[in-house]
């Protein structure tokens, strides 16, 4: 799931409200694909920096934001 980015086009704050999330800094950017996988965020995408097998997605938060994607 979400290894090759979904393709969505979402407000920020709409896609976060819709699954109970929370926002921690001002700001609604457009979320053009969401991913879990920092190696294939292209710009405009969501990170989803979620726990893995062996590593936690946080951890690869600054190689995503390098990448292009919008939001964490």
């Amino acid at each position: 799931m979400f290894e090759t980015p979904e393709e969505v086009s979402a407000d920020f704050v709409d896609l976060i409200n819709s699954v109970g999330g929370r926002i921690e800094t001002p700001g609604n950017p457009r979320v053009t694909a969401l991913s879990l996988d920092s190696r294939s965020i292209p710009p405009g995408a969501l990170f989803a920096a979620a726990p893995g097998h062996l590593r936690h997605g946080c951890e690869f938060a600054d190689r995503a934001v390098a990448a292009g994607a919008a939001a964490i």
